[in-house]
């Protein structure tokens, strides 16, 4: 069904400013609220739609209108929402001033600085005014909240902006305000403090070492946790501190602090000071209880280097009670200080059951360079992820490309997993046989109709590859494949960068057509967004290994189409079964990778909020802008830099304390509503 945007807004705005019947009503805020979502879906700068959607007497159409302009955030897109800051409606002033700083536009600079020092008084309106200047950016935004901090307004939403400033003020970079964060990360109270060393943190500004340092003591464990985090030996050196103090500072937390997220921050920057002196204390938290503290152990270890790590890794890999995380880590360290210790573990686990302690093996095997057979015989294992880690632990010990390694690569191009595929095919890029280009195509196509994009873009940089060495290859790849693809938004910003002939053919990523049928975006509004929607808030449980679960609630206001395409998944299944692939201690953990046989959804626009990530929330895994599928992830402590980047779309809403204790490998054993 074609979509006739201007007659059917002119309709819309009939039924709803002139019949004055609530069932026309309803219909005609459906039908502006699903072209707003069509709009921003596509990318579509349709400034008439917006300005007569901020035209109408609906609060809840005028904040989607604001959102729908920050999103696109065109040229003139400000313009549109400046008014809006002085709404009468607090929501739609707090959604106008988000909306402002995903514009970036500097014309807003001055219009939300007269909206700081108490001037908003509503607490959310006001953090957002705040967080739309740092996020805006520039000497100006600087400056206007370095005034408002050196008077701090007193309570209030005043005392509100103070709060946001101090912990958005990161973001403006070289015209953040130092001075005031510096008075207040020694002398707030405890949540300028955290907010403060956040932003210097961040920072690394080299006035806020000894504050930092400082901070290492405080009562606050949050406090304690972003200043550990920083002390890197990078930044150490840069602020011309004392290397070897600082570590040893880093080590005492290590050893005392209580608290699992300040030990794995003080874990992570004592690493990075390789010294094998320090490896003493870490080797005592290879013992830890907590399994994300025992595993930052084992990788550190591995950076300190030593006898003692050494000794501790062979140790931990010898006890039967060692948990899977922290063996895994413990392989992978041990094989890059001491290959011959690391022999018998590799050989033990090369014929294990377990295939994530297989392919552990065999990736140790490549960091100690025991030779390529144990990748070779990977390459036949039932585990895709064993057959990846062979493939690419092949390559690492191999120099060029091999004739051996690049006819391994032409039979692996078939593979049933998209990233052993992928693998392959950057081998056989590296080997530059034009020879190799219809097997790559079909690979190429198979991700497409599995709706593996961004496989498909990595298979298809392959081709391109080679035809950079083959000029009669590329000139028929320029002149036959793009017609022979769908040139989907994402493949189309993809080719713009790298594929000029097929960027010709198909035409600039957005706007995005096809897209969904306006009557499915009146769905999406009906399940989402109204008051009252069946879906406006979700609540699932997570069920995990060992009988542990999990509380999520969705927030499917903030971001209907990933909150469907969400519970899509949830309803069929999709996750159930899954194993999480990815933990990173005290930051994520992450699941969705699709399994061979299941079909990823096509991939979604990203949809920014203005939900933070300060507590366990929720959010879309990304390999670019405009790229979520079924990856998702759980943040495990407040990251604030993720922030209006990374879709979020929900929360956990109870305790978020098995999440903890998730390792790599374990299984979801269902994720249902």
């Amino acid at each position: 069904m074609r979509r006739h945007w201007p007659s059917l807004l002119c309709g819309t705005l009939l039924a709803f400013g002139v019949t004055g019947r609530a069932a026309a009503q309803r219909a005609g805020q459906v039908d502006t609220l699903a072209l707003l979502l069509a709009a921003e879906d596509a990318r579509r700068p349709d400034s008439a739609l917006v300005r007569a959607a901020l035209g109408s007497r609906d609060p809840l159409v005028r904040q989607r209108a604001a959102l729908t302009a920050g999103r696109i955030a065109w040229p003139g897109a400000a313009a549109l929402l400046l008014p809006l800051l002085d709404d009468r409606e607090p929501r739609l002033r707090a959604t106008a001033a988000f909306a402002l700083g995903l514009t970036r536009d500097s014309a807003a600079v001055g219009p939300l600085g007269r909206r700081l020092g108490g001037r908003e008084r509503d607490d959310v309106a006001a953090a957002e005014v705040v967080t739309a200047l740092a996020r805006i950016g520039g000497a100006a935004a600087g400056e206007s909240l370095a005034v408002m901090l050196r008077r701090p307004p007193e309570g209030g939403s005043g005392r509100v902006q103070v709060k946001e400033a101090l912990l958005e003020a990161w973001r403006l970079g070289p015209h953040a305000p130092v001075p005031q964060l510096l008075a207040n990360a020694r002398g707030g109270n405890g949540d300028d403090r955290w907010r403060a060393l956040y932003a210097l943190g961040r920072l690394r500004h080299p006035r806020a070492a000894d504050e930092l340092r400082f901070a290492l003591q405080d009562g606050r464990a949050d406090v304690r946790a972003v200043a550990a985090r920083a002390l890197v030996k990078s930044y150490a050196d840069s602020a011309k501190l004392e290397a070897r103090a600082v570590a040893r500072d880093l080590a005492d937390r290590v050893a005392e602090d209580r608290d699992p997220g300040v030990r794995i921050h003080a874990l992570q920057a004592l690493a990075t000071y390789k010294a094998p002196q320090w490896a003493g204390a870490v080797a005592d938290a290879l013992r830890a209880r907590e399994v994300h503290v025992a595993a930052q152990a084992a990788t550190a270890l591995g950076e300190l280097g030593g006898d003692v790590a050494i000794a501790a890794l062979d140790s931990a890999l010898v006890r039967d009670s060692t948990a899977p995380m922290v063996e895994w880590a413990a392989l992978s360290a041990l094989a890059r200080l001491d290959s011959a210790r690391v022999r018998p573990h590799v050989d033990r686990r090369l014929v294990d059951a377990d295939p994530w302690r297989r392919a552990a093996a065999v990736e140790a095997a490549g960091a100690a360079r025991l030779g390529i057979a144990p990748a070779q015989a990977a390459l036949a294992d039932s585990a895709p992820r064993v057959v990846l880690a062979g493939l690419l632990a092949w390559q690492a010990q191999t120099r060029g490309p091999e004739p051996a390694i690049i006819a391994a690569a032409r039979r692996l191009l078939g593979h049933a997993e998209g990233d052993v595929r992928v693998a392959a095919a950057d081998l056989l890029a590296s080997g530059g046989d034009a020879s190799d280009a219809p097997a790559l195509e079909t690979a190429a196509r198979l991700a497409l109709e599995e709706r593996q994009e961004q496989d498909a873009i990595s298979l298809l940089g392959a081709l391109v590859a080679i035809g950079r060495r083959d000029t009669l290859m590329a000139r028929r790849l320029d002149a036959e494949l793009p017609a022979r693809l769908p040139p989907t938004p994402l493949l189309r910003r993809w080719a713009a960068q790298g594929w000029p002939a097929a960027a010709r053919a198909w035409g600039p990523p957005y706007p995005a057509e096809p897209g969904p049928t306006l009557d499915e975006y009146r769905a999406l509004v009906r399940r989402f967004l109204l008051p009252g929607s069946p879906d406006r808030r979700v609540r699932l449980v997570l069920e995990l290994e060992g009988n542990a679960r999990v509380q999520l609630e969705l927030e499917g206001e903030a971001a209907p189409r990933t909150v469907a395409n969400f519970l899509a998944l949830v309803d069929r299944g999709f996750f159930d079964g899954n194993r999480f692939h990815r933990i990173v201690p005290n930051f994520v953990v992450q699941d969705g990778e699709p399994q061979p046989g299941r079909l990823s959804p096509p991939s979604i626009r990203d949809e920014p909020n203005p939900l933070r990530y300060r507590e366990p929330m929720l959010g879309m895994a990304l390999a670019g802008p405009d790229t979520g599928t079924s990856q998702w992830f759980i943040t495990l402590s407040p990251q604030p830099h993720l922030d209006a980047t990374y879709t979020t779309f929900g929360r956990v809403a109870g305790d978020a304390a098995p999440l903890s204790r998730v390792q790599p490998g374990d299984r979801i054993v269902r994720l249902r509503r």
